[in-house]
């Protein structure tokens, strides 16, 4: 019998794959799918207003500016540069070359509006046309000046002749001065008598003194366009006053070739260049470097490099623009604090929901969170992976908002909305996670102070607030904006919540004793539950329900503050629009000219208005006796009971038009009744002046 051999030893079984462990974010985010769109679209409506608040006040701070240069008129929102016409003659390429010149010192914080440019040369004073056959009102005789602009030919439209062009100088070989060529509007021309063909005659300053001919006669389709600013007896002849008299302003165009003979007529010429600074692409955020650089241009090392490179010594640059920059920065000085208060608001209820949508988040999901900290997980782990799953949701979200606010709010500036945004954007990724690692802390021995210091703090930092507004208003003139004026809704809302708080417990515990005397167990559960719920859980580590009521407080406070500055500020404004213009509107004459006869009749009766008073005012009186001995004061002359009335409408007070009446039978230096402000009635006391 034969034993079989040994058998080989079987090697060992390979060990099998476990379970791979399922992605944290991906099963998390599948497990509540609703949840996640919600948080999304809590963070995308969060950040795209916190990315669009920056843009819009952008927006806004550029338009007003744009608009406060804009009724500037263009005169004001311009850089005039002169400067004295060569002694050795003048041509259009010199006056271009400097034209260059100015330009290629523009175009870093401001630009200029090239197409708009005015520039030419000028004579500086008026002559005497001595032709008999012009007209001559009180027999003086009508005065000229002679302009070159070489751009106005794209703003007049030729009626008769020709335009100036170059004078020859020579006739058979020989030189002599003939006529400067002039083109003359059609009315100015049709006013001082003139047409195409007349030679105009100067009294003789100097050796040589030209006398001009009309050879053109033009037309001008828009008197209102900017061109003709400072040009106003180019487009029809002014009327000069000469003590009772008056006498006939002409000014008319010459062509380039005689450029070099304009200083012969009037002693000198000037030259000069306007140019219109593009009052739309100013921006509001740097208004004090543009301020710094056009004062330079004005008077500083850009006016010494231009005055180098023109090899002008004497050019000049004037501009109302530094004055015009400085208003507009207190007008937004002025406004700043107000403009801030309703941001505020907005950024003081988005942090308090986010930290609700937090809390709620992390009081939802408190037992799976003690869960995973039961079974080994460290706070750090779970707090990183709650980090992971809101980076998913927060951050697209968040992305998009911003990209969708950039694109909706087109602004120059784009650091502002990203800073808002990230900002925002991190404050909806952290919510949850910090809540979350507050709850896994393990419990403290609880002090019963931190609660009442921290509501202490509140109310003194709110009664501050409080007493420097009423002390100094919410905007101060002539100072930056106060953290503390403009968070004085915010706290006042805050103090209000954590007063309610303080209450609701109470009221509610007090409701529920009652409840409880009842046969039925659902009110007094309910209210039980209440009481518990917004004292000991509401201050505790865990309850969020004070959030909601500070949310609540915050949006109804802020939008009731805003509401009442802006029907103050509408109030006032339309008060002090009233006293000044006398009324809802006014109709006056310039200088010493005359309104037509029975034209506050019709005013009266247009539909609409209730009273129309005419008046006589003289801004130049002087009442002589007063403390002062002498006070500039208005005069104004009134029908007694119209202006009676006038004044009841306007709420200036109302008065007895009979104390005006002037008793019939009197001298004629008889004192005439009068009605004193009170500020004057102080400083005159009683008696006559």
């Amino acid at each position: 019998m034969t034993t079989p051999p040994p058998s080989a030893p079987r090697p060992p079984a390979a060990p099998t794959a476990g379970p791979r462990p399922a992605p944290w974010v991906r099963t998390r985010l599948r497990a509540a799918p609703l949840g996640t769109l919600l948080a999304a679209a809590l963070a995308f409506v969060a950040v795209l207003l916190a990315a669009a608040l920056p843009r819009a006040q952008d927006r806004g701070a550029d338009q007003a500016l744009r608009s406060f240069l804009d009724h500037s008129g263009s005169t004001r929102t311009s850089l005039q540069v002169t400067a004295p016409a060569p002694a050795s003659g003048q041509s259009a390429q010199a006056l271009d070359r400097t034209l260059q010149s100015l330009l290629a010192r523009t175009g870093n914080t401001f630009h200029v509006d090239v197409d708009s440019v005015v520039h030419g040369t000028r004579t500086t004073k008026r002559q005497p046309l001595l032709n008999p056959e012009l007209s001559r009102p009180h027999r003086l005789p009508p005065e000229m000046s002679l302009l070159y602009v070489q751009q106005a030919q794209e703003h007049v439209k030729l009626v008769e002749g020709r335009w100036p062009g170059d004078t020859p100088r020579t006739a058979g070989g020989a030189t002599y001065e003939p006529p400067i060529q002039v083109a003359l509007s059609q009315q100015a021309a049709q006013t001082i008598g003139a047409r195409v063909g007349s030679v105009l005659k100067s009294a003789p300053l100097v050796d040589g003194t030209p006398a001009v001919e009309v050879v053109g006669v033009f037309s001008v389709p828009d008197e209102t366009d900017d061109f003709w600013v400072n040009m106003d007896c180019l487009p029809r002849a002014c009327k000069k006053a000469v003590g009772e008299s008056y006498l006939w302003e002409a000014d008319a165009f010459i062509g380039a070739g005689d450029l070099d003979r304009t200083d012969l007529w009037g002693h000198n010429a000037e030259d000069f260049w306007r140019l219109p600074v593009e009052v739309g692409r100013l921006r509001a955020d740097r208004l004090d470097a543009t301020k710094e650089e056009i004062a330079s241009y004005v008077a500083g090392p850009t006016a010494a490099a231009i005055s180098f490179d023109t090899r002008r010594e004497r050019i000049r640059t004037t501009s109302w623009l530094p004055e015009l920059f400085e208003q507009a920065h207190d007008r937004r000085q002025a406004a700043a604090p107000l403009a801030l208060i309703g941001p505020a608001g907005v950024g003081g209820v988005a942090f308090v929901v986010l930290c609700l949508a937090g809390a709620l988040a992390a009081d939802r999901r408190d037992a799976e969170l003690r869960l995973m900290l039961a079974r080994g997980g460290s706070r750090s782990a779970i707090v990183g992976r709650l980090l992971r799953e809101g980076a998913v949701t927060v951050l697209p979200a968040a992305a998009a908002a911003t990209a969708l606010a950039v694109l909706l709010l087109p602004t120059p500036r784009l650091a502002p909305a990203l800073l808002s945004a990230a900002t925002v954007a991190l404050l909806a990724l952290l919510a949850f996670p910090v809540r979350a690692a507050v709850l896994l802390t393990p419990p403290r021995p609880a002090g019963r102070w931190r609660r009442p210091v921290a509501e202490l703090l509140v109310l003194t930092a709110t009664a501050a607030a409080v007493l420097e507004v009423r002390r100094r208003g919410v905007a101060p003139a002539g100072s930056d904006p106060d953290p503390l004026l403009v968070a004085s809704p915010l706290l006042l809302a805050l103090c209000g919540a954590l007063l309610l708080a303080r209450v609701q417990p109470v009221v509610t515990g007090w409701f529920a004793r009652l409840a409880g005397r009842r046969s039925g167990l659902v009110g007094f559960l309910g209210l039980a539950r209440a009481a518990r719920g917004s004292g000991a859980r509401g201050a505790g580590r865990s309850g969020p329900s004070v959030l909601p009521m500070v949310a609540l407080l915050l949006a109804i406070t802020t939008g009731g503050f805003g509401a009442a500055v802006l029907q103050s500020v509408e109030s006032n404004r339309l008060g002090v629009a009233r006293l000044t213009v006398g009324g809802d509107a006014a109709i006056s004459a310039f200088g010493k000219a005359e309104l037509p006869e029975g034209l506050a009749k019709a005013a009266g009766e247009l539909p609409g208005v209730r009273t129309s008073v005419p008046l006589w005012i003289d801004h130049d009186s002087a009442l002589v006796g007063t403390v002062q001995r002498s006070s500039q004061v208005n005069l104004i002359v009134a029908e007694p009971r119209a202006y009676a009335e006038l004044s009841r409408v306007l709420g200036c007070g109302p008065f007895d038009p009979a104390l005006l009446a002037t008793p019939g039978g009197e001298a004629a230096d008889a004192p005439v009744p009068a009605l004193f402000s009170s500020g004057l009635a102080r400083l005159g006391g009683s008696g006559t002046f």
